[in-house]
């Protein structure tokens, strides 16, 4: 799958992406961002479609998107999480497996982006995307892979954003909050979190190691992902 970025897009993950890059967390971080505010992470699938052609970039590697899958699904994920030294024996015994398989296809993103900034509250008019992430977010937390509390203090600084919109004539389309709330990773979700990264890490190590790889030394992560 061909990344169908805008230029703005495209500036925005080259930023991103020499920020981030030098650790694995930030290599999840990275893609998440790349690729999900885009929209083009909707399953395991397409979740390593995207990476694939950011390690292909990134590496100057031709090989097929394919060819870089690695296998990205979620027992292969799971078995990843197995072999982690982060995750504690008994949550691997317990819950991680089964996590990972119930982790529904279009969750993945949502679960990487549990504690940003963004406002979650639901809206009297929210948006078929608002009204999607509150499903999401209710079901991660019914699955135990995130905490989901009521936050009245952000509720009281939307409703001020609000009125202050409205004052200045500025569009407001989304009505009042109902409530407003906020997330957190579970230990559970951490080690799901954990297993991924684990996983994509092996991943770009066995891409950068391939007799493929023929990038030459000192190639920015820039210039390569701007060709």
């Amino acid at each position: 799958m061909e990344a169908d970025m805008t230029y703005q897009g495209t500036r925005v993950s080259l930023i991103l992406a020499e920020r981030f890059f030098t650790s694995v967390r930030g290599a999840i971080f990275t893609l998440a961002l790349a690729f999900g505010l885009y929209a083009l992470v909707t399953d395991f699938e397409k979740l390593c479609d995207g990476a694939a052609h950011l390690v292909a970039r990134l590496g100057q590697v031709e090989v097929s998107a394919s060819a870089l899958k690695l296998g990205l699904n979620p027992a292969s994920v799971a078995e990843a999480g197995q072999k982690s030294a982060e995750i504690p024996s008994d949550m691997k015994e317990l819950f991680l497996t089964s996590d990972i398989q119930a982790l529904k296809a279009g969750w993945v993103v949502r679960l990487l982006y549990v504690g940003d900034k963004d406002n979650k509250c639901d809206f009297d008019n929210a948006t078929e995307k608002m009204k999607s992430d509150l499903a999401v977010d209710k079901h991660l937390a019914a699955d135990g892979l995130i905490s989901f509390t009521e936050d009245s203090s952000l509720k009281t600084k939307v409703m001020k954003a609000m009125r202050e919109a409205k004052a200045a004539g500025r569009p407001w389309t989304i009505g009042e909050p109902r409530y407003c709330y906020q997330t957190e990773l579970t230990d559970r979700g951490r080690n799901v979190k954990t297993a991924l990264a684990e996983f994509l890490a092996a991943g770009f190590s066995a891409v950068a190691a391939s007799p493929e790889a023929r990038a030459p030394r000192g190639v920015k992560v820039a210039e390569a992902i701007a060709r």
